[in-house]
């Protein structure tokens, strides 16, 4: 199983929409208490850019911080200064 983070709210109203009566009458309230109780995680939606180099042709610079990679023959997946994942996705 993966460790995702989803969102409580949604998960809440799904189950309030989507469940049989018989389910939501008998086993719901013992559910919703365990979501509702779960451990939560501070969490931040993803950054995404990409490596821009039309300044001078030779620098990759991030097209969400603007700040440049100084390692010209490697670009990493991800801005070491912002942190925004690099996977050509600009938001």
């Amino acid at each position: 199983m993966n460790n995702d983070l989803i969102s409580r709210k949604a998960l809440l109203e799904r189950i309030e929409k989507d469940a049989p009566w018989w389910w939501k009458n008998f086993h719901s309230f013992r559910i919703v208490d365990m979501i509702q109780d779960a451990p939560s995680v501070d969490a931040e939606p993803v950054q995404h850019g990409h490596w821009d180099d039309s300044f001078d042709g030779i620098t990759p610079y991030c097209s969400v911080c603007g700040m440049s990679h100084n390692c010209i023959n490697r670009t990493p997946d991800y801005c070491p200064h912002c942190g925004a994942r690099m996977d050509g996705e600009t938001i």
